[in-house]
């Protein structure tokens, strides 16, 4: 069902058809870095793509020139993307280019991701005539505490002076207000969420990593980065015995192009552990929802997250969840009922929790999964969440 928008709820477009038609309502546009594998991507595009099934919306992604993973999707979707040419990180000619787009496509909202589309979408909007400004939200995607001190400084200076700043997880809500000084009526949580619909169907075509059916198989999902502590994985493998395992299969699937060196670390450590035969590595995958519903379980050791979007989908697809303790897992399930904590976050800990996965009874194990998946259902659906997005759009250009 689609969604209506009050047609006094966010100021009305005038003068030239936003998108070179002339579709009535509001244009909501998101800003990313890239159309890239991450998390972040992914849950723009999700957005975008059901945001656009709402009645009297139109929707724009704007992105670097590069890395379009989600390209064909967005196209399929009726997403407009747009990329601005941009070279290097200071470029202000991209700068003078995406104020100039933006003034003349009649934009009602920006949400921009990620900290370079954050200054860059502040920044354009600022050269803008204060009568002709959309209003600005700002995405944090991930905690405060323990970022960089030029981080902290230029989110404050950005966050301070947005419309609205979103957060996708409480630990972020909490301190962006207290860390970071901003008001908290201006601090909005907003869940990540997923088309479970889509993500069913999805899950029933063939994978194209093969899944030997004789093996236990686990796998840590996302870019190969320190905070997903790939190698206290390696470690909690060593620590368990070499004959109980020997039939596991632990994947590594993510980007590693950005940390090469931790890359290369972790491919050595495989080797020095004689793990060749458990461990695999793979690169991101299209078809992600078919390779993770034929997984025995999702392991996430990670010491710093936002809302990890594996979590969700791993819920969504009755996949067994082993999670630390970090960002909005704990609020997501219930250790020992609708998922597992590794508690401590050591190789003895990991080690600990995958052995508990392992040895759960198919009745647990069903239990389990049933009731993360009708977490799922009652709190993380994509209609749910783009119908509290499109409230908050309709709140904050009111006030």
């Amino acid at each position: 069902m689609k969604s209506a928008v009050p047609s006094h709820a966010l100021r009305p477009s005038h003068g030239e058809p936003a998108l070179g038609g002339d579709r009535p309502g509001v244009h909501i546009v998101y800003a990313i870095d890239r159309l890239g594998s991450g998390g972040a991507q992914r849950q723009v595009v999700e957005l975008a793509l059901s945001m656009a099934r709402s009645d009297g919306v139109s929707v724009t992604l704007l992105a670097y020139p590069h890395a379009n993973f989600f390209a064909e999707r967005l196209a399929t979707g009726g997403v407009r993307v747009v990329q601005i040419a941009k070279s290097g990180k200071l470029d202000l000619r991209y700068l003078l280019r995406l104020r100039s787009w933006i003034a003349r496509n009649q934009v009602d909202v920006i949400h921009a991701f990620l900290l370079g589309p954050v200054l860059w979408s502040f920044l354009a909007i600022r050269l803008l005539r204060r009568s002709s400004r959309p209003t600005l939200l700002l995405a944090e995607r991930n905690v405060i505490h323990g970022i960089p001190g030029w981080q902290r400084w230029l989110k404050r200076l950005l966050y301070t002076r947005a419309d609205a700043v979103t957060t996708n997880s409480r630990t972020a809500a909490d301190e962006t207000c207290d860390e970071l000084g901003v008001a908290r009526e201006r601090v909005h949580y907003l869940a990540n969420a997923i088309d479970v619909e889509a993500w069913d169907h999805a899950a029933s075509a063939e994978p194209s990593l093969e899944i030997a059916p004789d093996r236990f198989h686990l796998a840590v999902i996302g870019r190969i980065a320190p905070q997903k502590n790939h190698l206290l994985v390696l470690q909690a493998l060593s620590e368990l015995d070499r004959e109980r395992i020997s039939q596991w299969c632990v994947w590594f699937v993510g980007d590693d192009r950005i940390h090469t060196d931790l890359a290369a670390r972790i491919r050595r450590e495989i080797t020095q552990r004689g793990l060749e035969d458990i461990v695999r590595l793979a690169p991101p995958i299209l078809d992600m929802p078919a390779f993770m519903s034929r997984i025995d379980g999702l392991l996430l050791p990670s010491s710093r997250e936002g809302f990890p979007n594996v979590v969700l989908e791993a819920m969504t697809l009755h996949v067994p969840v082993v999670a630390a303790a970090v960002g909005e897992t704990t609020h997501m399930f219930e250790p020992d009922r609708s998922g597992i904590r590794i508690e401590p976050v050591t190789p003895a800990g990991v080690a600990l929790a995958m052995r508990r996965l392992y040895e759960l009874a198919a009745d647990e194990r069903a239990e389990m999964v049933a009731q993360a998946r009708a977490i799922v259902e009652a709190r993380y659906s994509i209609a749910t969440v783009t119908s509290q997005h499109l409230d908050l759009y309709q709140r904050v250009a009111r006030s």
